[in-house]
């Protein structure tokens, strides 16, 4: 996955990126669709699959995925058929009883008024061969697989990348930024010198990937349909996920462990499958093992020209789904401001900015799924939920409104998804007021800076989000009598990239509370104003990183439209 240009000066590419895993992807993705080059390097070979991971992508996410032109590719490479509901069953066993579903777990976007993007259910290795198909189309990145990063050193102007080719040779690349994207390991961080914060041992588990179709075939028989994600609640003392990974019986296993339980036994855990599925099943296991729940956060993401995203800069606990997709908003976040660095029209602190605005909102996530990962296993059983009978039943309708107080917040997460905000960001200039506070299920749509723009759609499968340009800024315009030339002018003096979209909606304007209201590429409102737009020059040097300040009130005491 080769498309290099030749360059004018001495530097190898813009940016080198350490992992190609979904991270690593988006943002050769995000770079390439902004003409901004990245060379990838990979330590896998092309065809190596991941770890388990990530099952899940977020509707958050998928709004990226939409304004990257990902969508299809993702959906494409999915090997999770319709065949499969897309929902939560927590059944006490899979020839069990059902003790409650919570459908909907793939949203349409039409189903989802406050977002564009849907959710999308399908493993991590169909996400990583979707993000790789839609790289490919795009000029500007070079992927190197084999490739073992080896180090790194800054200079004044430039970083120097080493690393061993898919032939051992020891090879070195020039560029002006480098971001680690490599895992949990991540030897980007470590050369950093940071160290990840937070609870190192959450928790313990089993994951494993096993091929085994009976699961299915039970589950069918049992409750008449086959389930994308069946959860186990019953008196087991433990807390056990069937993940479809297609529609042919792979699973993606997963089993919380006790103190003395060995998550490596595969005999001990193959027994534990049997008898959380009710009957004795055929199951090839293909890889797993213990894996720990961690929950850390290193206490910055940059350091001069280097940054970490993902699982390198955050281990987070699975328990909402929210890893890849909160290193999918690094991305989101770091992505256009490395374009505003290379060409030259982001300051000094706009990349500075990145850290600042992305370890409180990374540690709010962690925060929440530590909430959740407390509610799993026994705490949404109850003695005698497999007895028989009406006595069974009143036990397994008390569970299952239990399961729905506690959990029905991770499984819609919208709170965590879109109410995520950038308080007192260097490069959001503020009108003094706070962004709503927001729940792990919750949020309150607002345009105070730092949040994210209220999603509206503006015709069929024609959402605002669609009018967001992908590099620079985009001024809407939400009132007639607000002129806009001043921005305009502002921003071609400054070389920075700036779109006008004029909108007739005074419903979606009393949302807004502005005449105006200055959005960044990753959806977020830089800056919101009525009438006067102020100081535009000013507004715009703040928001690009010219002006750094720790809260900004730039264009709060703008005058009211005649």
């Amino acid at each position: 996955m080769t498309s290099a240009e030749p360059r004018e000066d001495a530097l190898d590419t813009d940016v080198v990126i350490v992992g190609a895993g979904p991270i690593g992807s988006t943002l050769a993705l995000d770079l390439a669709l902004n003409g901004t080059h990245s060379i990838v390097l990979e330590s896998r070979g092309p065809e190596d699959p991941p770890h388990p991971g990530n099952n899940l992508t977020n509707a958050r996410t998928m709004e990226h995925m939409r304004r990257w032109g990902a969508t299809h590719s993702l959906r494409d490479a999915n090997p999770v058929g319709t065949d499969i509901e897309r929902d939560v069953s927590f059944v006490t066993r899979a020839n069990g009883y059902m003790v409650q579903r919570e459908r909907g777990l793939v949203a349409s976007p039409a189903e989802m008024p406050m977002s564009s993007g849907g959710m999308h259910f399908g493993p991590q290795r169909s996400i990583e061969a979707g993000l790789r198909a839609r790289v490919s189309s795009v000029a500007g990145h070079d992927f190197r697989f084999n490739s073992t990063f080896q180090r790194y050193t800054e200079h004044p102007d430039h970083v120097e990348v080493t690393y061993l080719d898919s032939e051992g040779e020891r090879r070195t690349l020039n560029a002006l930024y480098l971001v680690g994207a490599d895992g949990s390991g991540s030897q980007v961080r470590r050369q950093m010198g940071i160290r990840l914060e937070g609870t190192e041992k959450l928790g313990r588990a089993a994951v494993w990937y096993v091929q085994a179709p009976q699961i299915h075939e039970v589950f069918e028989e049992t409750f008449g349909y086959r389930s994308a994600f069946i959860w186990m609640a019953n008196e087991d003392e433990g807390g056990s996920v069937f993940m479809a990974q297609d529609s042919e019986g792979l699973f993606q296993y997963w089993e919380q462990l006790g103190p003395d339980d060995d998550g490596d036994d595969w005999d001990a855990m193959y027994k534990r499958l049997c008898a959380n599925v009710g009957t004795e099943v055929e199951a090839t296991p293909l890889e797993g093992g213990n894996i720990w729940i961690r929950s850390l956060v290193a206490p910055r993401f940059s350091d001069g020209r280097v940054f970490i995203a993902g699982d390198a800069a955050h281990l987070i606990s699975p328990f909402g789904g929210l890893g890849m997709n909160t290193g999918i908003g690094d991305v989101a976040d770091l992505g256009w401001k490395l374009t505003a660095a290379v060409e030259g029209w982001g300051g000094p602190g706009l990349l500075e900015s990145y850290s600042i605005d992305r370890v409180p909102v990374v540690s709010w996530i962690r925060d929440l799924t530590e909430w959740s990962t407390q509610h799993q296993g026994t705490t949404l059983s109850k003695p005698g939920i497999e007895l028989p009978g009406p006595e069974g039943d009143a036990v397994r309708k008390e569970a299952g409104e239990n399961i729905t107080r506690l959990k029905q917040q991770e499984l819609a997460s919208f709170g965590a998804q879109f109410g995520a905000a950038y308080r007192n960001s260097p490069v959001c200039a503020g009108d003094g007021s706070e962004p709503p506070e927001a729940s792990f299920g919750e949020f309150t749509p607002s345009t105070v800076p730092g949040s994210r723009l209220p999603h509206l759609w503006l015709g069929p499968d024609h959402s605002i989000f669609d009018e967001v340009k992908t590099k620079g800024f985009t001024l809407l315009r939400l009132d007639r009598g607000a002129d806009p030339s001043s921005f305009e002018e502002a921003a071609a003096e400054r070389r920075v990239p700036l779109s006008v979209f004029r909108l007739d909606d005074a419903a979606y304007a009393a949302v807004c509370e502005a005449d105006l209201v200055l959005v960044r590429p990753d959806h977020y409102v830089a800056w919101r104003g009525n009438g006067d737009a102020g100081d535009p020059g000013a507004i715009l040097d703040r928001v690009r990183g010219v002006e750094l300040a720790s809260n900004s009130t730039v264009g709060a005491d703008v005058a009211q439209a005649d």
